[in-house]
């Protein structure tokens, strides 16, 4: 336990601490409902230890931000100074009984200051890895000698409770944000106990990937294996266990529910191992997602495959024959067709056919050629995959079975034969998977980023590399709809490829490639531009011969596909995903591949927006809390707060501080004459000129009625008179007209310098409203001083 200040050194590690607050969630606003317990908590608490004021708190970059609290009606206290300050920075329990007879804090401003803390006790709040990051503290004007070191550890529990609390509200948080980003889409969200086995929670969407029957069949505590088909149960328990021992390890595993009908039903699952949070017991969290249509086509290929290897092991399908002396190479009808060709129409040289192969499997296509050169017939039955052009212009993929059969006595080969299969269908599921399991990978990142940094541009960043990778596509962009005070439309790119074409559109690039902003573009009459404007998926591999296409700037890379798929909220398009130059093209499968991402992003974009309304109403609130609606001056409670710490900072800093209250003079007989509508004027007219006629450190408030007052920093007695007599004399000879008559209005003022020792807010302001009481008597229109 310690007692000593201390000031901040490199051990102290802001950033870490202020991240630790991003992952509890307690560096953005608190809903209502938890700040009301932690107010209950700390009401708990100040009862329990029989104390008048207690207080959560959580220490932001200066100020301690109060969470939670019991006679403390504030919503933030600064930091430094603070006892508070000195238990996070030590990341250790701090009591002083009696602040006056502690050396180290017999001086603070806490203590001699208005609060007049005589005790303190606190612990330290903290997040993962032990990183404090506020404090659980009780405080007392009285000294409070019999806290004994007890009470202490019962502290220290009170506040490992409010820990666990607060790790809980993270958790519901983004349990309600992932159910929300998941609820449309076809991947459902699980989680499951490790040791029973059963569903502690799952997302809305479970029946579209289990079925509505499987999902009847669940019933409360009922293991989720028991609707696994009998022969897959094993597997999915040998999974359920090593997450036990290794939660880390992601294991992907697919298995068939038990059977309701003629059919299996298929479901792919992912699933890993939660850590453990104090507080909590561990758990399995799995997406799982329906694979029966890809099950049944890949029993549709191995069915296609077995007839094949049939029907070629009777050389009825795919088989070709070559002459290695004359590089002569025939091709039954089966094999010409996977190409596109029959067989009279086909050059029966090999070079045409290594012409057509694939440029990024050229290399090896020869290196399996080589080797079967220096092998021979040791070479055995040889496999080889590869892409090779259809007649049609696009690839198929093909898979070779060969051997060398003939063999001269010097060892030269004469003959290869061998099958060829297509596997275009194959090899396009295999690549839909590797983009399914590579888009919950991004999904979750992208999730992650938004929910650590509420951030939608650096959400978006963080999945674009990989999104281009996923999908083989040299640009793209990802854009957010929005709409300009005018109420034009336009779409804004947070993550987008350099596409930069001219010195407007490099300098664009620059300065969003900088962070300072993001691309944004008007024109929507064109082939992006429709996806938005329309809400449908545009799929092309000739964009130039779209019905939308309207061309491209002159200088702008060509673009030879084109991908475009709409994101939507509601029925509204929040923004579109726009991918371009696949070397294969783009085409309906990686569209509906895609879909899930589309979702989730709009899931992350209304989030975003529901977040900026909150924090525009939330700051409208303030400016309507703290300013005067009429003059659009501080109001009388933001004037006292800024006096007040003004006034401790005075005291502080040793420095001089003035305040003023003024008057109009006889302003119920401009009220009287000219009404109202003439009174407002008066007082808009005269805080306009006011302000022209203060310092900019000043600060000019409307207090009451015809009633202001000025905070005048910095100024001694000589500064203070002058400004004063400056703006009475502006007030004096200025004239406002109003409805055809000519205004002119005086102010007293009375004003008062800090003394030392400085008063106390309330005392000044009586000073300053006696001095005031002066000028009016003695025949208003004049500034008098409190001290004269």
């Amino acid at each position: 336990m310690i007692s000593r200040p201390v000031e901040a050194t490199p051990n102290h590690d802001d950033a870490a601490r202020l991240k630790a607050l991003q992952s509890l969630m307690l560096s953005q606003a608190i809903e209502a409902d938890f700040q009301a317990e932690l107010h209950r908590f700390a009401g708990l608490a100040a009862a329990a230890f029989k104390m008048p004021l207690a207080m959560v708190s959580a220490l932001e970059e200066r100020t301690f931000r109060v969470l939670g609290s019991h006679g403390i009606p504030v919503s933030s206290l600064p930091a430094e100074d603070s006892f508070c300050r000195t238990a996070v920075l030590n990341n250790a329990p701090l009591l002083i009984p009696d602040t006056l007879a502690d050396e180290h804090w017999s001086g603070n401003p806490n203590v001699l200051g208005d609060a007049g803390i005589r005790f303190y006790a606190g612990v330290p709040l903290r997040a993962d890895q032990g990183i404090a990051v506020g404090t659980l503290c009780l405080l007392d004007t009285e000294s409070r000698p019999d806290f004994s070191e007890g009470s202490m550890a019962l502290l220290q529990q009170w506040a490992e409770m409010i820990g666990r609390e607060l790790h809980q509200r993270v958790r519901r948080n983004a349990l309600l944000i992932e159910r929300e980003l998941f609820a449309e889409g076809p991947l459902a969200v699980v989680l499951w106990d490790p040791e029973k086995r059963h569903l502690t929670f799952q997302s809305e969407n479970l029946a579209a990937a289990i079925g509505p029957a499987a999902l009847a069949a669940l019933k409360p505590g009922v293991a989720f294996e028991q609707i696994i088909h009998p022969a897959d149960r094993h597997e999915f328990r040998a999974v359920m266990r090593s997450h036990i021992d290794h939660p880390e390890r992601r294991v992907e595993l697919s298995y068939r529910l038990a059977q309701t009908g003629r059919s299996d039903h298929w479901i792919r699952q992912v699933s890993w191992g939660e850590k453990r949070v104090e507080g909590n017991d561990p758990q399995i969290r799995g997406y799982l997602l329906d694979e029966t249509r890809q099950k049944q086509l890949e029993s549709r290929v191995t069915a296609a495959r077995e007839r094949l290897m049939l029907a070629v092991e009777s050389a009825q399908l795919g088989t070709f024959d070559q002459d290695l002396t004359t590089s002569e190479r025939v091709l039954n009808p089966r094999a010409a067709e996977i190409i596109g060709f029959r067989t009279e129409e086909m050059d029966t040289h090999f070079d045409f056919w290594t012409s057509r192969v694939h440029p990024e499997d050229l290399a090896d296509v020869d290196a399996q050629i080589r080797r079967n050169q220096q092998l021979g017939l040791k070479a055995g039955l040889q496999t080889l995959e590869y892409r090779i052009r259809h007649r049609a212009g696009h690839y198929v993929w093909v898979q070779s079975c060969f051997r060398v059969t003939k063999i001269t006595p010097t060892g030269e080969h004469l003959r290869v034969v061998g099958t060829l299969m297509d596997i275009t269908n194959r090899k396009r599921e295999e690549l839909m998977r590797n983009r399914q399991r590579g888009l919950l990978d991004v999904l979750n990142s992208a999730q992650s980023s938004f929910l650590l940094t509420r951030n939608m541009h650096e959400a978006c960043n963080s999945l674009f590399q990989p999104l281009l990778k996923i999908t083989d596509s040299r640009f793209g962009f990802i854009g957010i709809v929005g709409h300009d005070p005018d109420g034009r439309q336009y779409i804004d790119l947070p993550a987008t490829s350099d596409l930069s074409w001219n010195d407007r559109t490099r300098e664009m690039y620059a300065e969003m490639a900088g962070g300072r902003r993001s691309m944004r573009f008007y024109d929507l009459d064109n082939l992006f531009g429709h996806v938005v404007t329309s809400g449908q998926v545009v799929c092309t591999n000739e964009p130039g011969s779209h019905p939308a296409s309207k061309g491209l700037p002159p200088g702008h890379p060509t673009i030879d596909s084109f991908l475009g798929i709409p994101i939507s909220f509601n029925g509204h398009v929040t923004g579109m995903i726009g991918l371009a130059n696949a070397p294969e093209g783009y085409d309906a499968d990686l569209a509906a591949a895609l879909q899930p991402l589309s979702v989730a992003l709009a899931a992350l974009i209304h989030a975003r927006e529901l977040e900026v309304e909150r924090q525009k109403t939330a700051e409208e609130l303030e400016r309507l809390a703290t300013t005067d609606e009429l003059t659009g001056l501080c109001n009388r409670r933001h004037f006292l707060e800024q006096a007040r710490a003004a006034l401790a900072r005075a005291e502080r800093d040793k420095l001089p501080l003035g305040l003023a209250l003024l008057d109009l003079d006889h302003f119920k007989q401009i009220n009287d004459r000219y009404g109202h509508a003439g009174g407002d004027a008066v007082l808009r007219h005269f805080s306009a000129l006011a302000a022209t006629k203060l310092r900019g450190t000043d600060v000019l408030a409307r207090i009451g009625g015809e009633e202001f007052a000025v905070l005048m920093h910095n100024t001694d007695a000589e500064g203070a008179a002058l400004v004063l007599e400056r703006l009475r004399s502006a007030i004096e000879q200025s004239v406002l007209e109003f409805e055809g008559h000519e205004l002119s209005v005086h102010v007293s003022v009375g004003w008062v310098l800090v003394g030392s020792p400085p008063e106390r807010i309330e005392e000044l302001l009586a000073s300053a409203d006696a001095a005031l009481y002066r000028a009016k008597s003695e025949g208003r229109n004049r500034v008098i001083s409190a001290q004269a």
